[in-house]
């Protein structure tokens, strides 16, 4: 299976317009740890009500200033504790980026953002 022609919706766009979110995770992939992000995925969604997580698509490219493949997962503050603790547990060889929506993107993806497992490099010219 060539997942690089997976088809994907950005959360933005896929979520209900009244959800609200104040926080992302950035879920970083290799190409052949796809078996790994799609069974992290489905845990997700097995372990989380779709009210407290929004669990987006499997993003098999680089998009924005994300230079990896990713899953990106929104969630609400009152869940910050308790999903960034499950991420903690259960991301396994991945590498997350969490950080909060403010309406500064280049300090939520720099000094405000919170790194599980190794830090992967971003295309901060993206910001600008």
């Amino acid at each position: 299976m060539d997942i690089s022609k997976l088809k994907f919706q950005f959360n933005s766009i896929k979520r209900p317009k009244d959800w609200v979110c104040d926080f992302d995770a950035h879920i970083y992939f290799d190409l052949n740890q796809y078996e790994i992000i799609l069974n992290l995925q489905n845990k997700i969604k097995e372990s989380f009500s779709s009210e407290d997580i929004f669990v987006g698509d499997i993003i098999p490219k680089n998009v924005g200033p994300h230079l990896k493949p990713m899953m990106e997962v929104n969630f609400k503050r009152s869940h910050f504790t308790e999903f960034v603790l499950w991420l903690m547990d259960n991301r396994g060889p991945l590498s997350i980026l969490v950080h909060r929506l403010s309406d500064n993107d280049f300090k939520d993806h720099t000094s405000g953002a919170l790194w599980l497992g190794k830090q992967v490099p971003l295309d901060y010219d993206k910001f600008n």
